[in-house]
């Protein structure tokens, strides 16, 4: 606001402020006012279209904690959703179970994917190790981010590998191998018959073993 001994350019530069800050502050309300009726629309859009799209007296399908069932949804993932003409039941395309269900009857929602060290999933029956040590590790269940077994031993999921650690059986046994077999076998190896590398498989499969002895020494990870 404008104060007395101020010029007279100076009260005009002042009120000039006020008035385009008040002009600011009514704009955002304008701006805000809109953007909450367009959302409002989109809603009552859905709503109003879910409603004619269901035949009468069925809904949308919906999880059990009343979440509606989205594209793409289940591990699998959701291609369609079918119902019935009649409004007897409705059908989820690519669900697991891939069942009819009856009218109201809710979905189990799909637990997450549980994934390993080696960015495979893991399921109940599963065979992983310990990325430190060989000790088989049968999986029958989960407790969040534990895996657990039998014989009630929990082990983290990104503790866990598919693959057993080597031993130095494991890699006396492999250096016997034809070159060729050894190389179509292990990724690391193959990867060194490519470009810029471009080892022989005699080559590349002296390296990978190297690569695994030292490890194996821990004098690399």
């Amino acid at each position: 606001m404008t104060e007395k001994g101020t010029s007279g350019i100076e009260k005009l530069r002042a009120f000039a402020d006020d008035a385009t800050e008040l002009l600011h502050d009514v704009a955002d309300q304008i701006e805000l006012r809109h953007r909450l009726d367009v959302d409002e629309a989109v809603k009552e859009t859905e709503d109003e279209l879910g409603e004619r799209l269901m035949p009468e007296g069925l809904e949308w399908p919906r999880f059990e904690d009343g979440e509606p069932i989205a594209y793409g949804d289940a591990p699998d993932g959701i291609a369609a959703v079918m119902v019935m003409l009649d409004g007897s039941g409705y059908e989820l395309i690519d669900m697991p179970d891939y069942a009819v269900r009856p009218r109201g009857e809710r979905v189990k929602r799909p637990k997450p994917e549980v994934l390993a060290a080696d960015c495979l999933p893991i399921k109940v029956g599963d065979t992983v190790y310990l990325e430190s040590f060989g000790r088989p590790f049968t999986v029958v269940g989960f407790d969040g981010a534990y895996l657990k077994d039998a014989n009630g031993g929990y082990l983290r999921a990104d503790c866990a590998t598919h693959t057993p650690p080597d031993t130095q059986e494991q890699i006396d046994e492999d250096a016997l191998m034809d070159a060729g077999k050894y190389v179509a076998g292990h990724p690391e190896a193959a990867r060194l018959r490519e470009y810029p590398t471009s080892f022989s498989a005699k080559q590349a499969m002296m390296a990978d073993l190297l690569r695994r002895q030292r490890i194996l020494d821990g004098v690399e990870k």
